[in-house]
Parts: structure tokens; sequence; C-alpha cells
């Protein structure tokens, strides 16, 4: 035997040792029992754990794809009074979305309304005027320059109240086109 171990390499000796002393580290875990106490029990009171239990329910999930994007209008319109006046009420704010025929703006009418009924009065004065001269003017009382100008009275009268009707309408501004209001560069009070 001391032949064999005398020819074996010094490594392998060293691996043989250790070999053994592990074998007899096994075998010593075998023989020599230790002391089996069980392990200390309580009520099954105290051993129960409290567990929080919530209700779930499944629920249809629906993929949402969110991206950050800018736009750029097909169409600009830049709307802007046909007759002067100061803001009396805005209707709309930035990022409103509007209709065409839409009111955006509404000036103080001011004297407008009256402009109107003035305009309306005096049509019917020319009216009569030119009522009057044509029956006068079938007798021969009447000359036919002086009912000429009663009825150019009459259409200029008339024509006064299509603009001061225009005038009233235009104090209200609306939106030429559906689309949504970018910005408001006037505040009420303004001129």
């Amino acid at each position: 035997m001391q032949k064999f171990w005398n020819g074996l390499a010094p490594n392998t000796k060293w691996a043989i040792v250790i070999f053994g002393a592990l074998i007899l580290w096994f075998v010593s875990g075998i023989v020599f029992k230790g002391g089996d106490t069980p392990p200390e029990t309580g009520t099954v009171k105290d051993s129960v754990a409290r567990v929080a239990v919530r209700d779930v329910a499944a629920v249809r999930f629906v993929p949402v794809l969110s991206l950050s994007a800018r736009t750029e209008a097909v169409n600009k319109a830049r709307v802007s009074a046909q007759t002067s006046g100061r803001i009396a009420r805005m209707a709309v704010v930035r990022g409103d979305t509007v209709s065409k025929g839409q009111t955006l703006v509404v000036l103080d009418p001011a004297a407008r309304p009256s402009n109107v009924r003035s305009a309306a009065a005096d049509v019917a004065k020319a009216l009569g005027l030119a009522e009057a001269g044509r029956e006068l003017a079938k007798d021969g009382y009447v000359a036919a320059t002086t009912l000429a100008a009663r009825e150019a009275e009459l259409l200029a009268a008339r024509e006064r109240l299509a603009l001061a009707k225009q005038d009233l309408a235009y104090a209200t501004i609306v939106s030429p086109l559906d689309g949504v209001v970018e910005d408001t560069p006037v505040v009420v009070g303004d001129f």
C-alpha cells in the first residue's frame, strides 16, 4: 500500500485526504444524532396569518396609442369688423370650435338701432311725398322734375335704410367657416 501511496502525485494525495474527511463528516451526522426537539407550537389562533382580500374583476383592455403632434390648418381666416365700435361681448375664446355663421364678437350697437328707425321713418316720409307727387302729377299740379326729385329722395331713403340695417348687422361678427379659434387679439372694451 505504501508503494501505491508513494506512486501518487501530491495533488492526488490531497484530493484523497479531503474526500476521506468529507465522508467521515457525513457519517458522523448519521451516527451521532443531535437532540430532536420539536419546534415550539402555539395555538392555531396565533399561527394564522391575516390576509387582505380584494375582489378583482376582468376588464376588457383597449390599447390606446397617444402621440404628441402639431397640426396646421388648411384654411385660415383672419376675421375683422366691417364697421367701427367698442367690443361689447366676446362669444368665443382661444381653442373653441366654431361653425360657419356662429357669432364670434358683438360690437356695442350704440346708435345703430336708432339709425335704422330713423332711416325707416325717412323712407315712410319719402314714400308719402312720392305717392302724393304722383297723384298731383296726374292732374298736372306738379312738374315732372319735382316728381323725379321726390322719387330720387325715396330711392336715397331706401338706400340709407339698407345701409343702416347692414351697419347694424355688421355689429355682430360671425365666423366665415367651420374651425377652431386660434387667437383672440382683442378683449371686451377694445375699440
